[in-house]
């Protein structure tokens, strides 16, 4: 019998605060995966988003501090699309928003 899980990122609605980017989108994504993997998911789909090679995109200046820390969304999207990529642990498909 087929097992699914669906399982969301997304930020609370609320100012960002520095980093949570990279916890939501990166860290978040991680743990998800590495989980999978630990359950022996044979197919892992990632929804991402257009952008992740685009460091300028201005999606990554959304929640960035005067101290450069937070923001880079797409940046940290686009890690997650690569550690995803990368495990060869299942079969992954990344599908991308514009």
């Amino acid at each position: 019998m087929p097992r699914r899980i669906a399982a969301p990122c997304s930020s609370p609605n609320q100012q960002p605060l520095p980093n949570s980017r990279r916890q939501v989108d990166w860290l978040g994504a991680k743990l998800q995966i590495d989980a999978a993997k630990a359950a022996g998911v044979k197919k892992f789909v990632f929804i991402s988003s257009m952008g992740g090679t685009q460091p300028d995109n201005f999606l990554n200046s959304i929640g960035k501090q005067a101290d450069g820390s937070g923001g880079d969304i797409l940046l940290w999207k686009r890690k997650a699309e690569r550690y995803l990529v990368e495990s060869g642990e299942c079969r992954s498909s990344v599908t991308r928003w514009p």
